[in-house]
């Protein structure tokens, strides 16, 4: 399987077989992927890799403490920090968000969410590059920086790994932060292993006032960032036949909705019979409704163009999270960050010859 961007990065490196006349075989038995994700596996017009699913954030909040402040329930990038504001205690341990920008996809992920979101992009539609030093931008760092200036996260937040996130949301340290559905799993795990009546009905309510928002938008729409999953095949490959029919099991319909069922809301299928497979299950509640609509949102690493070899290096390469964290640790300026960010992307983009 490969991650997202991993499909550019190995057709760029000549690795991966070619994969187009395979993808238009077994169509008719797996469906074809939304117009948004198909680009995800196609590079100068060829096919690469075919897509299986997204594992998408979503913005989760805990209910209660949005209605015990009257605060409505963000939509936008905007309106989350405004929330974060109201519900913030620091007295109390209790901040109104927690968003680190670190090097994982809780990281760069979110950051392209925002950029896009914005309308900022380091690529234009012809898979160039592009300058960042816009407008656009500027608020995206400012959103990104003012987050941290202004008290409204834990102190610790930009240090959190992967799970830090997770862990302080469900202590209830957080209003507010982005992740997987692995929160959700975590907290109907808890319900599941409740060691008496009063810790089950303790953590079924907790389960019940956990929300998993849709991302959040920007001015210019919502353009999620999300992990891509697919299915490639090396040229250095033992038997590439077996591999393809592999593949042709696996992209199955009822195969998908096996794997689906047991990944508790984080595997969204994006093939459509995948998708028409799994509607009955994604109808469970209202957190599960909006994972079963990830795909509708998803925006590929190197918007508003393809993805290329050059924009999966610029994710790769951690200058998106190494930005922001130059104005936070290091007390740069917007601007430099910007400019430093900008000339980063600029070079991988004129090594790679793109």
């Amino acid at each position: 399987q490969l991650e997202t961007s991993a499909p550019a990065r190995f057709a760029g490196m000549g690795q991966l077989l070619d994969l187009s006349g395979f993808a238009k075989q077994i169509e008719s038995q797996v469906g074809k992927p939304p117009a948004n994700v198909a680009p995800v596996t196609i590079v100068d017009g060829k096919t690469w890799a075919i897509p299986w699913y997204i594992m998408a954030p979503f913005w989760y909040v805990w209910r209660d403490e949005f209605e015990k402040k009257k605060v409505k329930l963000p939509t936008t990038f905007e309106e989350a920090k405004a929330a974060a504001h109201a519900l913030n205690r620091p007295k109390d341990n209790f901040y109104g968000m927690g968003q680190s920008w670190n090097r994982t996809a809780d990281g760069y992920g979110v950051m392209q969410g925002l950029m896009y979101s914005y309308g900022a992009a380091w690529a234009g539609k012809d898979g160039k590059y592009r300058s960042i030093k816009t407008p656009a931008m500027q608020k995206v760092m400012r959103w990104a920086t003012d987050i941290y200036k202004e008290g409204i996260q834990p102190a610790d937040t930009l240090t959190w790994t992967g799970s830090g996130n997770n862990e302080n949301f469900i202590a209830h340290n957080i209003a507010q932060t982005s992740n997987g559905p692995s929160i959700t799993f975590a907290m109907e795990n808890a319900v599941a292993k409740a060691t008496d009546a009063a810790d089950r009905k303790k953590k079924e309510e907790a389960l019940a006032n956990h929300v998993a928002l849709p991302h959040p938008a920007g001015p210019e729409g919502r353009r999620m960032w999300a992990i891509a999953m697919s299915f490639g095949v090396f040229k250095n490959s033992k038997d590439p036949e077996a591999a393809m029919s592999l593949v042709a099991h696996l992209l199955s319909p009822e195969e998908t909705l096996g794997v689906m069922k047991d990944s508790y809301g984080q595997f969204a299928p994006v093939l459509d019979k995948g998708r028409a497979a799994s509607k009955d299950y994604f109808n469970k509640n209202d957190n599960y409704r909006t994972f079963g609509k990830a795909a509708e949102w998803f925006v590929p690493t190197g918007w508003p163009g393809p993805i290329t070899a050059a924009a999966a290096e610029v994710q790769a390469s951690n200058v998106l999270t190494d930005a922001p964290a130059k104005v936070i640790v290091d007390k740069w300026s917007v601007d430099q960050a910007i400019e430093w960010e900008d000339k980063k992307i600029k070079e991988i983009y004129s090594t790679l010859g793109a």
